[in-house]
């Protein structure tokens, strides 16, 4: 185990820079799309991220009769020039503990260390410093640190179960909306306001990217974001009540 617990603080350590790498990936991604769709009428009406995107990169990955400039410059998160991510420590700790027959205690172990390893990443509060380095962080932290779990749930056999990662992504989501409603209603500054809309934005898009499944929570935080920095700019700013992601909305504007 201790190899295991070795590989898990190094992950942890490596979250953040492992986000920077998937946010550039997303970028160069984003300005592929936004080039191709202006040299095509039928793509012109399609965002990037939306079902014809994934679609056309799709048919890109397949075949070679669509051009995708992205394609030649792709780089995996987890295995770059910068960041080597090997997972022996984890296949042999799951191959151990089968041999025990203690496989549920090495699962619930894990799930237990991932957990804390989320608390830590989430501060109590964010500094609205004036380039929003702080939050562009955190996000790049969160996105590191989901990159990780969907790689595990690919890379192991019932291991980590779909049902775990959303849960740990529907509490690290929830605690993001709290983090941005508290730090976005102290701010009146429109250019600051700008900058942590573009890294959220850059933060839904490789999210959706890593997980397309992940999308209530992702445009509860995009809607959550609208409506606090347009209630901030305001002069003479009202309360603004918002409920669940899942339920209605209601505004008092």
């Amino acid at each position: 185990m201790a190899d295991l617990k070795s590989w898990l603080l190094g992950i942890r350590e490596k979250s953040r820079e492992i986000g920077e790498v998937a946010f550039h990936q997303t970028e160069l991604k984003r300005e592929d799309w936004r080039q191709i769709s202006e040299q095509d009428p039928i793509l012109a009406g399609a965002v990037f991220n939306s079902a014809l995107e994934r679609v056309y990169d799709e048919q890109d990955e397949c075949s070679h009769t669509y051009w995708t400039p992205f394609s030649d410059r792709e780089v995996d998160a987890l295995n770059n020039e910068t960041i080597q991510i090997d997972f022996s420590p984890l296949y042999e700790a799951i191959h151990i503990y089968d041999c025990l027959n203690k496989a549920q205690e090495l699962q619930d172990n894990y799930e237990a260390d991932r957990r804390k390893q989320m608390d830590l990443l989430l501060p109590s509060s964010l500094s609205a410093d004036d380039d929003g380095t702080a939050l562009r962080n955190l996000l790049a932290n969160i996105t590191g640190f989901s990159v990780i779990e969907r790689s595990t749930t690919i890379k192991t056999y019932n291991f980590r179960t779909p049902s775990q990662i959303e849960a740990l992504w529907d509490v690290l989501c929830a605690r993001v909306i709290d983090l941005l409603t508290e730090t976005v209603a102290k701010i009146t500054e429109p250019r600051l306001l700008l900058i942590i809309k573009d890294s959220v934005m850059l933060f839904m898009q490789t999210i959706q990217v890593i997980s397309p499944a992940a999308k209530s929570p992702i445009h509860y935080l995009a809607l959550r974001f609208s409506c606090q920095s347009t209630r901030s700019l305001r002069p003479n700013p009202v309360p603004l009540l918002l409920r669940c992601p899942q339920a209605t909305i209601q505004q008092r504007l």
